[in-house]
């Protein structure tokens, strides 16, 4: 370091300053003041000097030292320091951490809080209730605001036909009747192709909410149209008008004097392409798309759709609801009984005039959703809740039961709202098949062998009179047919 510092000559230690003092002394001098007073008291006199000067020396080498340390500190190698934490006391190994237990809320309580400062008395958790939608009877409120009341229409998401009136239970639980009030009718089998159906003539029991959606009942008015065009039918079929873009519209009119046509005699109105020289029957040289808005006499109602499948062969069977005839045939289903439609019918007396609603909705999405038909007669309950037949998908008359047959339709309901869009012409007749020839619309089971369990009431042939279709109205249907719930 001395070298470093350029200071040679500067001693560091005791010894070496007293031997530097020496040193620095002419011999001369010594050896005179080691035989004089004079010379004695120069010797000290020089040692008190030098003494001084060597203290200079030493606090100006440490001074010079401390300056070159840190001006060429990054200059010199550097030692590798110890971790900070071991430079560290030693802290006392902490307490074992206690498990947290985690209580279920409707028993965790509130622990008390340890501190210096006082604490304000902590209010009680209040249980939290898990909410059960299947068991909505505990749990009103959850219920309210799904909009869930008795005699409420839902109709099931995944198959838009399974639809019916809410009433609950006296477990509490929701079911789905075909009938207001919890009631069902005879010979109820179930809805659509799927025929969903519960026990006791339920369309479904104890359901969860989810899976269903609140509807708007009835789709469209009851009751007779306002004004309206009025025709009367008794022969060969003949043009009632043309008519297009019907999806998203409803075809209002009032059947009269249908009471004169009883077994073996067929009425109708429906919808075939706009030229009306063919049919989906299959009975005509061309065929195309037929939907049958109605075909009946006083004792059965049929509404039914017809396509074509990609290969052109028409679905002559078609897909069909009301009452009568071979409706237990899959994929058919009946949607009301002889009790309540017929001569004397609690919902509809055929020997009075009554009005139907044939509907074209449409799905959220715009698309066709199929169609709806209301039958609604004054004085009856039907004028709130008219009966009703919901044919929300079509894919064909094909069945596999016993031994099978009917035809497969591919993508009906779009060829169907295809047909609606581009344009239709209504017609109309009234004709009979004598010996028996309108068993398939009217007929008894004992008609159809045990594969028809629904017991229609013809058994004969009786007599054709002409009737009246009055008060035809096409009305624009609701845009939005859910219902909201706030």
């Amino acid at each position: 370091q001395a070298a470093r510092l350029d200071l040679p000559w500067c001693p560091q230690t005791g010894l070496q300053q007293m031997i530097f003092h020496l040193a620095l002394w002419p011999s001369s001098h010594v050896a005179a003041g080691l035989f004089s007073r004079s010379g004695i008291f120069f010797v000290l006199l020089s040692l008190l000097f030098r003494h001084n000067a060597a203290n200079d020396c030493t606090m100006r080498l440490e001074a010079q030292k401390e300056f070159w340390a840190h001006q060429h500190y990054l200059e010199q190698p550097q030692q590798p320091q110890p971790s900070a934490q071991l430079h560290q006391p030693k802290q006392a190994s902490p307490a074992p951490q206690q498990p947290q237990v985690v209580t279920p809320l409707e028993t965790q309580q509130q622990q008390p809080v340890h501190s210096n400062q006082p604490q304000q008395p902590a209010q009680a958790v209040q249980p939290v209730q898990p909410v059960d939608l299947l068991q909505p009877s505990q749990h009103t409120s959850s219920v309210n605001l799904l909009g869930f009341k008795n005699n409420a229409y839902v109709e099931l998401k995944s198959d838009p036909m399974a639809g019916g009136f809410l009433f609950k239970d006296p477990q509490g639980h929701w079911d789905v009747w075909p009938r207001m009030d919890g009631r069902s009718f005879d010979g109820f089998l179930g809805y659509g192709y799927n025929r969903v159906s519960a026990s006791g003539g339920r369309v479904a029991s104890n359901i969860q909410p989810g899976e269903w959606q609140l509807v708007k009942f009835p789709v469209a008015p009851t009751g007779a149209a306002p004004g309206g065009g009025n025709f009367w039918t008794q022969g060969p079929r003949a043009h009632r008008g043309d008519y297009k873009d019907l999806v998203g519209k409803t075809i209002r009119f009032t059947i009269g004097g249908l009471g004169g046509l009883d077994c073996g005699c067929n009425a109708n109105f429906y919808a075939v392409r706009q030229g009306a020289g063919c049919d989906g029957s299959g009975a005509r040289p061309t065929v195309c798309e037929e939907i049958d808005l109605f075909e009946g006499n006083k004792h059965a109602w049929h509404s039914t759709l017809h396509a074509l499948a990609d290969d052109g062969q028409t679905d002559g069977n078609g897909l069909c609801t009301g009452y009568g005839g071979t409706l237990p045939s899959k994929p058919n289903f009946p949607s009301f009984s002889a009790e309540e439609y017929g001569p004397g019918g609690t919902m509809i007396d055929t020997t009075k005039a009554f009005s139907v609603a044939a509907s074209f909705p449409k799905r959220a999405d715009g698309k066709l959703k199929g169609m709806s038909v209301e039958l609604s007669q004054d004085g009856k309950p039907s004028m709130q809740h008219p009966l009703f037949m919901h044919l929300y998908e079509y894919r064909g008359s094909a069945f596999t039961e016993l031994g099978g047959g009917g035809t497969e339709v591919e993508r009906g309901m779009e060829k169907i709202e295809q047909r609606l869009s581009e344009g239709v012409t209504m017609l109309s007749s009234m004709w009979n098949a004598p010996d028996g020839g309108m068993r398939w619309l009217d007929g008894a089971a004992s008609q159809h062998g045990p594969t028809n369990i629904m017991d229609g009431k013809c058994t004969w042939d009786g007599g054709c009179a002409g009737y009246e279709i009055s008060h035809v109205v096409v009305e624009d249907l609701p845009t939005d047919t859910t219902v909201q719930v706030a």
